[in-house]
Formats: structure tokens, sequence, C-alpha cells
């Protein structure tokens, strides 16, 4: 269901929704096409628990149209975030018979206080170029973990934490019963909040599994100056005017979804780990 109200609800709610086809099937058609030489050139590199995993080099103007999606910008309108922007951009491949994503989550700021609060503050949004289901690697999530402790939270080491070599026996591999596999079709686009405990199934089938993860930042106006100053100084350094990254004026509908930059203000400390704004 495509329902502004009920896919704000279930972010709200769950962490998680799925906005089923909304890429359409001119741009899925060029994303897929631009993301084949990506894929090529890292086919010799090792693939981690993520995958492969690229800041995308900007190089076709279809990532431009992508990230500035009007459907997407609309969908998110409609669902009541007015001030969206954009943080980065990123291409995810599950190559052939890759292992497992561990469970984590993204949020990184977990000393503010804004850290308890429904609504979404950083969310991604995930463009599957390809139907993914369990054997292909689709993601997993554990429902209302964004505001909600669970016991896994116990166990999760953060992004600088995890070894390449993490054994497949660690608990960030557990199989939960509470998890709940989330397979999508070519097209369909999930939004997460950065806070929701994740992973994602390994790939067993021969075939690449690629998607295009986008953050952004939902109610930019709406968050904290330190939040604010913080994002500023990690996500400021792009320039629109235009940047050179795609020929003519594909970056133009990019501007409007910058960050601000820095003001001077006193920005936020990063950190990973969940504390006492987490509910138990």
């Amino acid at each position: 269901m495509n329902s502004p109200d009920h896919l704000r609800q279930q972010l709200f709610s769950a962490g998680y929704c799925v906005a089923q086809g909304l890429l359409g099937k001119s741009l899925l058609q060029r994303l897929r096409r631009a993301v084949k030489p990506i894929i090529k050139s890292n086919r010799d590199s090792p693939p981690s628990h993520f995958g492969l995993i690229t800041s995308c080099p900007y190089a076709d103007d279809a990532f431009a149209e992508l990230i500035a999606w009007p459907p997407a910008l609309k969908l998110l309108r409609e669902m009541g975030f007015e001030d969206n922007r954009w943080m980065s951009f990123y291409l995810i491949d599950k190559p052939p018979h890759s292992r497992p994503l561990w469970w984590h989550q993204d949020w990184l700021f977990w000393d503010d206080p804004t850290s308890a609060i429904a609504r979404p503050i950083q969310a991604f949004l995930s463009y599957y170029l390809e139907d993914t289901n369990i054997a292909n690697g689709c993601l997993r999530v554990i429902p209302a973990t964004h505001r909600q402790r669970h016991p896994i939270h116990n166990v999760l080491l953060t992004h600088d934490e995890v070894p390449e070599d993490l054994p497949p026996d660690h608990p960030m591999f557990e199989d939960l019963p509470e998890a709940v596999d989330v397979p999508v079709q070519a097209g369909d686009i999930v939004l997460g909040d950065a806070r929701l405990v994740h992973a994602a199934r390994g790939n067993q089938t021969a075939a690449h599994r690629p998607l295009l993860l986008g953050w952004y930042l939902l109610d930019f106006h709406l968050l904290s100056p330190p939040l604010q100053e913080a994002y500023a100084h990690a996500y400021g350094g792009h320039t629109f005017t235009p940047p050179g990254w795609w020929a003519g004026t594909a970056g133009e509908a990019v501007k409007n979804l910058v960050v601000d930059p820095p003001s001077g203000a006193v920005a936020a400390r990063r950190n990973r780990k969940p504390g006492i704004y987490l509910q138990r």
C-alpha cells in the first residue's frame, strides 16, 4: 500500500516502509546501465559483509535525476516532511555467493536528545534495481528498534569496531525470530530510519544484486543547531554552481537539497553507540 499516511505511520512505528514502483521503467533502465561499469570495475575487489559499497562517481546524469527524483520528493512531502536534504549516495552491490550483512544501526548522534523522538531525522532511501528476495540478499529489519531497546543492541559493534573477519557465529549474525525480511520488486524504494537495526541476507545466487542508497535528512530546519552544524561540517562540501559532475544542467535540481553551510555553532559530537535516549 503506497498511501502516504500509511507509509508515514509504518515509518514512525516500525522504522521502515516500502514505496512500490516509484522509480519508473525509464529511469530504472538508465540506472541499470549506469551501474554496470561501476560493478565491473569492482569485480576484483574483495567483498565485505556489506557486499561492495561504492561512493558513486556521479558520471552519469541518471544519478543526478535519482537524487532529486520528483516522485520520491513528492512522496516525502505527502508524508509530512517538507524540508528534505541530501547527504550522500552509494551503490551497494551484493556479488554472487556473497555473505550476509550483520545487524547494525546507522545513527550518528546518540548523545543528542533528538535520538528519542518519534519523527525520523536521518533516513535511507534504498532504490532497488532488481527484484530482491531471501535468496539474493534482501533487507532484514527488527521492527521498532529505532526507538526501543532490543537485546541485540547489547552485542552490536559500531562500523569502526567490526573486523573484516567477523566470524559467522557472532551474535550480530543471529537469525532472530522477530526479524522481518523485506523482499521488493525492481523499482521499489525502501525508506528506513537510521536508528533502525537492520541487516541483509547473503546472496546465494549467481547474479549481482545492486541497489542505490541515498541518505537524506528529513525536515532539516527542525534539527537543533548542533545537529545542523555537525551535518554541515560532514556534508557541506558539495558545490552546485553547477559542480561539473554532470553534463549541462543535470545537477540543477539537486541544489535545493544541499545541507546548509556551517554557521559557526558548536557541532554535536558523534556517537554511534545507543545510550540513555533509547527506550527500554
